[in-house]
């Protein structure tokens, strides 16, 4: 681990991050308060598996993060109060994110996602992110992108197999939603409604709270009205075909 006066901090090694910063017993030690502060730019080179949970938390200028496709996970909490963090991106490698990962990151505007599942509530209120780039997700999970405020626009691309229970919802500042395959299996996820009640399978109501334009294959024999009124239950979704 290096970390230049300039405010660039370099991670190299092999196996779990936290356990590579740990064994050089300086990271933990000297990045809490006013060191945080210091960090702009994280470069994560090839051989990390893993980015532990509140690994740069609260780093409140890091502007920049670069994560290699060696990474298979990004822990709870990873890069919480990250205010100045505006852009990021995920490689193919990624298979978990932990929730909160980015919580707090208030300026986060644009994720490009390049892993093959996005796994439930890991953007869960990213409220700054107006851009989410989906390249190659089989499966959106449970509440991925919940609360996600200021989300102008989706793509859903025809590699995308299954989506959960309001995997978009209360994505306030949707308005459009692009499919461009068959229609995802709506995944149910069990649940439990409320304290002290039973656990049930929730599936569908995708876009809950949102109001917005959906536009979907012309005669593609999946996108049937039940389908279509399952996504939308609990928004206002105008459904259009292409």
């Amino acid at each position: 681990m290096i970390l230049t006066k300039d405010g660039v901090l370099i991670i190299s090694g092999e196996g779990n991050g936290t356990g590579q910063i740990r064994q050089e017993g300086m990271f933990l030690k000297e990045i809490s308060g006013e060191a945080r502060a210091r960090v702009k730019t994280v470069i994560i080179e090839n051989g990390v598996r893993s980015i532990g949970a509140y690994e740069f938390s609260d780093c409140v200028n890091l502007t920049e993060a670069v994560i290699p496709e060696s990474v298979k996970e990004i822990g709870i909490g990873a890069f919480s109060g990250c205010r100045s963090l505006k852009e990021l991106r995920i490689p193919s490698g990624v298979e978990g994110i932990g929730v909160d990962a980015f919580e707090d990151c208030v300026s986060l505007e644009r994720i490009e996602m390049l892993q093959e599942a996005i796994t439930p509530a890991s953007f869960e209120g990213v409220t700054a992110m107006r851009k989410a780039e989906i390249k190659h997700a089989g499966s959106i999970g449970y509440m991925a992108f919940y609360g996600c405020s200021n989300l102008r626009s989706i793509e859903i691309p025809a590699c995308t197999e299954r989506i959960e229970y309001r995997a978009f919802g209360e994505c306030r500042r949707l308005s459009e939603i692009y499919f461009t395959g068959d229609a995802p299996k709506l995944e149910p996820r069990v649940i439990s409604p409320g304290w002290g009640m039973k656990r049930r399978p929730y599936a569908g109501e995708v876009f809950f709270g949102v109001t917005a334009t959906a536009f979907y294959p012309k005669d593609n024999p999946t996108w049937t009205k039940e389908v279509r009124h399952q996504y939308g239950k609990g928004g206002r979704i105008n459904w259009v075909h292409f």
